[in-house]
Formats: C-alpha cells, structure tokens, sequence
C-alpha cells in the first residue's frame, strides 16, 4: 500500500514538473521566437573555460621537476555536466528558431545536413550500436546536436560565434599568464631539460600539455590575424603574449606549423591573385607545384618523425625508428581489423588495447585519425570520414577565389595535420576541436563566401 502511495505521488510530481516544464518552455520559445541572435556562440567560452579548470582544479604542481597531479576536483564533473544542459539548451532555442524561420530553405543547409550527418552515423553511432563491442551512450548525441545547431544559425549568430571563438581562446592565452604570476609552479616545468635552450622552463599554462597550450595559441592567432580587434595596441598586447606562449611551450610540432601556416599563406596569396587574373601564370605553376610537394612532406615529417613533444624518456634514435611508438598502435590496427567487422571493434578498442599490451600508457587513442576511425568504427567509419573530408576540400575550393577564403583554409589545415598524430574527429562526446570544425563549417556555409563582417 505504501509504495502504491509513492509510486502514485511520484507520478504525479513527475507528471506536473513535465507538464508545467514544457508549458515554461514553449513560453519562452514564444517570447523569443523572433530573436536574431541565440545564445550558442557562448559555446566556445563555455568549452574552453571548462577544459582549462579541469587543469587548474587537478591541483597540478611542477615545483620538485616533476609533474603532480590529483586529478580534476569533484566539482569539476558537475561544472561538466551543468554546462553540457546550458549548450544542449541553446541548441535546441536555435534550432527551432531555424525552423520557424525556415533557415532549411538555404541552397546548401541539406547537403551540408547529409554529410555531416553521414560522417555522424558511420564513425559514432553505427559504432555504438553495431560494431563488435557495442556501446551506447547519451553523449555520443550531443555532437550531432551541435551539427545540426550550426546549420541552423543566423547571419548574427555566425558573427557571434567567430568572435567568440578568438575571443575564448585568446582568455585562455590570457588566464595561463595570470597563472604564471599566481601560481608559476602549476604552469612551468622548470626542470624540463629536452628543450633547444638548456634550462628554460618549459610552459603549460592552464592546459593539460604544453603541446596543447600552443595548439590552442596557434589558433588565437589565426583568429587574431583575421579578426583582429578594433585598438591596435590591444592587437599588439595579444600578439606578444600568443608568440611568447608558442615560443615558452618549446613544441617542436608547433614551431613547424608556424613557419608551415607563413609558407602557406604567401603561397596561396599569390595562387589565389594569379586566378583572379584570369589564368595561372607559368611562373606560379613552376613556384606552386614543387613548394606544395615539399610543404607536404615536411608537415608530414616533422609530425611524424619529429613530433616528440608528448612522448620522454626514449632515446631519440629508437623514436625516429619506431615513429615514437605510434607504429605498434597502426600495426596493432591493422591486425585486429582483419577480425573485425567492417563497423569495427567499438568505442572502447583502445581501452582493450592496453590491457593487452605492457608499457601501453600512450595508447589511448589512434595518434592518427585515420587509425582511430578505422579501430573504433571499421571500414565504414572511414567511409563518413573520407566523405567530410572530400567535402570540406570541394567546398574550400569552391571559395578559393572569394574575400577571406585562406582563413577558413587555415582552420581546415590545421585540423587535417593535427589528424596526423592526434584525433580531432573523433566525437564519441564533444571535445575542444568541436569548436573549430563548427567554426569551418560556418565560415564556408557563408554564403559560401566567408566574408564575416564585424
């Protein structure tokens, strides 16, 4: 009788807060239906505040030359999960303002609708729920939520969500030197000893790797460079702190990219003032088709074989052998998707992978997205991979010749090297380069023109 009584209560309270729930929000979906601009440019703020407390809550401590760590704080899985409802709400605000406005009408939404909900389907979902070891989660969603959002943001939006991106990445630039006053034993290892200048410290900030700190500078001033801010000394003050974080997080990967992205930007400057000529010069073939070729190789090199920044303590001989160690990852790859099916192992594959391999501390993911895919999704995950990638070409082709075209291209470039020993694609959840394949998507869905004006 008692738990009838309960179950009767329960109902009932779960009945009205539903009922009342949704009365609140279709109120407000009304009240705001008209509304130009959303809320989901808070995105990349959000993402990359969260991403840079789970450093400063892990109670990191550099000061004996070695590193310390707890772990991120309790709170943090809260802050986590609080902030995840907040992006989910603005998304669903967004999309149903694209509806009543009927954004879906735009010459390119349903193309861009069905690549990028291939690339979802064959590499996250098919792998949850197919693959040899299937496993299922809510966040596994989330990223396709964030997709369809992107489609179905306003011009303001758009605006928004750009500058919002430079301007979260540069607080993190900003909050890593606050860091350095506050508390230097949490940001500088200064007992790091592999560095060109002997004895310098080596810099982290308030992310969890040097490499990542100057990935995410990187960035700022690519940002920075096309958007920059409206004061001139304000530019010069972001500039310096952005080279000097590059230069203090003593990544060999990060310093190539640098000289690679100038390379590439004079490069395609003057291919793209040769088209707008009407043809290609003799001379830009003889510059463009050998500097191309090399750029290549070298970015593929130097990230490779070069690329040492997240592995210590191997002699350096052993490391160019063995492609610091990401070669007993491919091959184990390749071995296992022999008994795979073609949706794969599962999104857990590597977690398996280092309960069977010893020393396998570095193996948590692919270290190549390709690998990734092909371990956790199988040969149709890297069907929807190669899919979003041959778009995202066709359409950077497509706006070659249009107004701000190299900095959707720089976005793209960045995400395609880093895809040769990292996972940016990889969205079983939502990570940090979320921000920035959202970020090329709407530059390039533009009109199919990025020409975002202030």
């Amino acid at each position: 009788m008692l738990s009838a009584i309960k179950l009767t209560i329960f109902g009932t309270a779960s009945f009205l807060f539903v009922f009342f729930g949704a009365f609140v929000v279709f109120r407000l979906l009304d009240k705001f239906k008209n509304l130009e601009k959303g809320f989901f440019h808070i995105m990349p703020y959000i993402i990359l505040v969260v991403f840079a407390l789970g450093t400063i809550s892990s109670g990191r401590d550099f000061s004996n030359g070695v590193y310390e760590s707890s772990g991120p704080a309790g709170w943090f899985h809260w802050v986590q999960r609080l902030t995840t409802i907040i992006l989910l709400l603005a998304s669903l605000e967004r999309i149903i303002n694209g509806f009543v406005h009927k954004r879906f009408n735009q010459p390119d939404f349903w193309p861009w609708l069905g690549v990028l909900f291939f690339f979802w389907f064959t590499t996250v979902f098919t792998s949850a729920v197919f693959s040899d070891h299937p496993q299922l989660n809510h966040e596994y969603f989330y990223p396709l939520v964030f997709f369809i959002t992107a489609l179905f943001l306003s011009d303001q939006d758009k605006n928004a969500f750009i500058y919002s991106t430079r301007n979260a990445l540069i607080v993190i630039v900003l909050l890593s030197w606050l860091f350095a006053l506050i508390k230097p034993s949490m940001v500088f290892h200064f007992g790091y000893s592999q560095g060109f200048i002997p004895g310098l410290p080596r810099f982290s900030g308030v992310a969890p790797h040097p490499v990542i700190l100057s990935s995410l500078a990187l960035l700022a001033g690519i940002f920075l460079m096309f958007k920059p801010f409206k004061s001139l000394l304000l530019n010069r003050f972001c500039w310096l702190l952005i080279l000097l974080s590059i230069f203090m997080a003593q990544s060999k990967t990060i310093w190539v990219m640098v000289a690679l992205f100038v390379f590439v930007y004079y490069l395609y400057i003057e291919a793209q003032l040769n088209l707008l000529r009407g043809k290609f010069s003799k001379n830009i073939m003889l510059k463009f088709v050998p500097l191309a070729g090399l750029a290549l190789i070298m970015s593929v090199f130097f990230i490779l074989f070069i690329g040492l920044d997240q592995l210590i303590g191997q002699e350096k001989l052993e490391q160019l052998s063995t492609l610091t160690g990401r070669d007993l990852i491919w091959a184990a790859v390749i071995e296992d998707a022999k008994f795979n099916s073609v949706f794969g192992y599962g999104p857990d594959y590597f977690k398996d992978l280092m309960s069977r391999i010893e020393d396998s501390a570095h193996m948590i993911h692919g270290h190549n997205q390709y690998y990734d895919t092909l371990a956790k999704a199988g040969q149709v995950g890297v069907v929807g991979l190669f899919l979003l990638t041959f778009y995202l070409i066709y359409k950077l082709i497509k706006v070659f010749s249009m107004k701000n075209s190299i900095f959707s291209f720089f976005i793209f470039l960045y995400l395609l090297i880093r895809s040769i020993s990292e996972i940016p694609l990889t969205y079983f959840g939502y990570t940090i380069d979320l921000i920035f394949l959202i970020s090329l998507i709407i530059l390039l869905r533009d009109r199919e023109c990025p020409n975002i004006t202030k």
